[in-house]
């Protein structure tokens, strides 16, 4: 026999074998137990939302957290907290921290602050961090959240009035309605003394 031939034999025999573990492996029973323990552990996403990605310095932005249980268990104390800039960046109106006792499987939560910007420029919103424990409170488990960026710019100065000819009428109708008032008051006057 042959070295190639010999090669060739080992991995018949290989296949054979690995075929035979495959064919009489219980599937069924191996994925039914990782299946019972899954469903056993809550799996939560956070999903952190602005309803504008510029603002004018002043303005307000709304920040939308969505907690999402996307498995069959139950999440329990579960609480989330956003990170928010210094009372001197901007000024927060509603509360960037809830919690709930418990969030059923394939359910949702969601709760909104607003942010109102004291300084322009580009800001990143941080992820926000969620806790939350198993039905055993045994251990702690964490979800975070996406992180977002937006600008904040300088309020707008208006611009200043660049149509010369409709200034020049504004103005002649003004100079006309003055012109009118003094001969008014002067020919009153006229009266009241003669």
């Amino acid at each position: 026999m042959t070295k190639t031939q010999y090669r060739l034999l080992v991995s018949v025999v290989c296949l054979v074998c690995l075929v035979t573990i495959i064919w009489f492996l219980p599937v069924r029973e191996v994925t039914s137990v990782l299946s019972t323990e899954e469903e056993d552990i809550p799996l939560l996403t956070v999903r952190k939302e602005l309803n504008a990605t510029q603002i004018n310095l002043g303005a307000y932005c709304l920040v939308t957290i969505t907690i999402s249980n996307l498995s069959n268990a139950t999440a329990y104390n579960v609480d989330s907290r956003d990170t928010v800039f210094p009372t001197w960046v901007f000024e927060v109106r509603g509360s960037s921290y809830h919690s709930w006792i418990t969030l059923g499987n394939q359910t949702s939560v969601s709760y909104s602050y607003i942010l109102i910007p004291k300084k322009h420029g580009t800001f990143q919103l941080q992820q926000a961090n969620v806790t939350y424990t198993t039905k055993d409170e045994k251990s702690v488990r964490y979800a975070l959240s996406n992180e977002l960026e937006f600008f904040v710019a300088k309020a707008k100065v208006p611009e200043p009035i660049r149509d010369v000819e409709g200034l020049q009428t504004v103005l002649l109708a003004e100079i006309t309605i003055f012109v009118i008032l003094l001969v008014a008051v002067l020919a009153r006057r006229k009266k009241i003394i003669a």
